[in-house]
């Protein structure tokens, strides 16, 4: 199996405008509960990596080894995002890391990816908050997959989420010997129609691809 056809149970949730941000500690913690059963990989131990900006040094800032555990978790996350000394570009988890999937030469069993509301219109009324990707491997228990979906709609519900949806797709898209539109770059690039998706309703023909409405 190529890296990039291994096929997922792929959820977005778009979170709440009014609902903490979803990178704030308390609502950060919540959802890595609820997501935390799927973590874990017998290929190896799940990784984190954050991207966030030193508000006064202008640089990236480092965080150090990150794991799926409260510790790193509490690390990384901001408990009052206005006063944090950072601002927080995107987060993503691998499991097992993506250095193990390097040498495996194996997409993760499982993914989750965080991103901001993606608009510098700051001062312009929002539809959503934040987004949180969620992929799980197809080829896991059936009753696995069944329960990441009830955690999901546990986490959608938790940050208010005006819309989750859910596809089955695959890690990436063939192309010249490659891949594109991997699942690692969905929730920066590619999710979306063309235009700020603020400034039109949200529903599913905001989408890129086709994906079908989670009901909360």
């Amino acid at each position: 199996m190529a890296f990039h056809t291994r096929t997922y149970d792929t959820y977005v949730v778009l979170t709440g405008p009014s609902a903490p941000s979803p990178w704030t500690t308390g609502a950060w913690l919540t959802a890595a509960q609820a997501l935390a059963p799927f973590a874990g990989s017998a290929r190896g131990k799940a990784a984190v990596r954050c991207s966030q900006i030193d508000k006064v040094t202008r640089k990236r800032a480092s965080f150090g080894r990150l794991g799926w555990n409260e510790a790193s978790h509490r690390k990384w996350t901001h408990d009052v995002p206005e006063t944090a000394p950072w601002t927080f570009l995107g987060a993503e988890a691998w499991a097992p890391s993506w250095t193990q999937c390097e040498r495996d030469n194996q997409a993760p069993d499982f993914f989750v990816a965080l991103t901001t509301p993606g608009t510098g219109l700051r001062d312009k009324p929002l539809r959503f908050g934040g987004k949180i990707l969620v992929a799980l491997a197809c080829d896991a228990p059936q009753d696995q997959r069944d329960r990441l979906r009830e955690a999901v709609v546990d986490v959608a519900r938790g940050l208010d989420s005006p819309l989750t949806v859910h596809q089955e797709r695959a890690w990436g898209k063939a192309s010249y010997g490659g891949f594109t539109a991997a699942m690692n770059d969905l929730s920066i690039v590619g999710l979306f129609q063309g235009g700020d998706p603020h400034q039109r309703p949200l529903d599913l023909a905001t989408f890129e691809e086709s994906w079908t409405a989670v009901p909360l």
